[in-house]
């Protein structure tokens, strides 16, 4: 039943019928030179999650949809396949508020981050300020945000507009801005929830972007300074919004480090996928994505003999980002008999990763 890719076809078909939206895309698998089709059904303002499988641009095409090699149906939508993965396409990253701002940073999972937070706090020249009127958060829209956002994203990136902003604001929110030597460098627009703190936007000044050592380091001091406002503000959780749910994405790898946890992102549906059997362990290693229900994630990652070989070292720079509270166990899609050098390699680095997680490998 696997192998024929007219049988996820004409499952699609089905659901067409149903009334759902139905998308035939067609571009270059991402990190790869090989051909790529997916079929979507679901609704269009989801569509976009898509997009990360390819590289660069892609197109509509009919007769991808004949034999797709991913197939990607937005629940409450049925998918009557045996072999789906459920998941959902983005995250929220939410990171629950220490007693004191010294137990945050020790609860901070990278060591160079927790180093750069602790210089940061002890440096006189960094300080902090906060306000919620209307005037301050026009100046952080005007100096720091909109700026940055269309310098580092381009001019088309969606930006808020100035006026939602300060109406939300008058609602439960403030302005934080970092100084260095008295000069406002980065800065932040929060919320009050009843859940916690909404870390909503943030803003850099645009030197910040010449240099990554100094962006770092800014992001840094803007992050402790929210530490210590989330404290003030007796705060229970900080909400960083949303990423990926892709445990190599730069989003997520971050908000990982600084010890959030991650649950389905709101306002964002759960999809089920299907990937054609021969492609799944080239796909899961271009894509280790987070599958399953909260509290009960597990990591679907690929080994294949066409991806480039890495080191012990290569790989446990990679594999940490799997070893995260939720996860409760990593699939490995591998094409590599269970005696092949690479494997036992691939396996001994993730096993060291994850301690007693439990690994399960599928060959195809």
């Amino acid at each position: 039943m696997f192998e024929y890719a007219e049988s996820p076809a004409r499952d699609s078909w089905v659901l067409l019928r149903s009334g759902a939206s139905f998308q035939q895309l067609s571009g270059v698998l991402k990190g790869t030179t090989d051909p790529l089709a997916i079929t979507y059904v679901g609704s269009t303002a989801h569509q976009e999650q898509c997009s990360v499988f390819f590289a660069g641009p892609w197109e509509r095409k009919l007769g991808a949809s004949l034999r797709p090699d991913v197939l990607v149906v937005a629940e409450p939508l049925p998918l009557p396949r045996s072999d789906v993965l459920r998941y959902s396409p983005f995250l929220d990253a939410v990171l629950d508020v220490e007693p004191t701002v010294e137990a945050q940073v020790k609860s901070v999972r990278s060591k160079a981050h927790r180093r750069r937070l602790r210089k940061v706090s002890r440096g006189r020249e960094w300080d902090w300020k906060v306000s919620s009127t209307a005037e301050a958060m026009e100046a952080f829209y005007r100096v720091l945000h909109r700026p940055y956002v269309e310098a580092r994203f381009g001019e088309k990136q969606l930006i808020a507009s100035l006026p939602g902003l300060q109406q939300r604001m008058a609602r439960g929110g403030h302005v934080l801005t970092v100084t260095h030597r008295g000069e406002p460098v980065c800065g932040a627009a929060l919320f009050e929830t009843p859940e916690g703190l909404d870390y909503d936007r943030n803003g850099f000044r645009l030197d910040s972007l010449k240099s990554p050592v100094l962006l770092s380091e800014r992001t840094a001091a803007l992050e402790l300074a929210i530490f210590q406002l989330a404290r003030e503000k007796s705060a229970k959780t900080i909400f960083l919004g949303f990423c990926r749910a892709l445990v190599d994405d730069g989003l997520f790898t971050h908000k990982r480090r600084l010890g959030c946890r991650f649950v389905p992102a709101r306002g964002s549906g759960r999809s089920q996928l299907w990937v054609r059997p021969a492609l799944r362990p080239k796909f899961f290693s271009v894509f280790p994505l987070v599958m399953g229900p909260c509290g009960a994630f597990e990591v679907h990652v690929g080994l294949s003999k066409e991806a480039a070989p890495l080191t012990r070292i290569q790989w446990r720079a990679r594999l940490k980002n799997f070893a995260i509270p939720s996860v409760e166990r990593v699939v490995v899609w591998t094409d590599f008999p269970q005696v092949a050098s690479q494997r036992i390699e691939f396996e001994a680095s993730l096993r060291g990763a994850l301690g007693k997680r439990p690994v399960e490998f599928r060959e195809v």
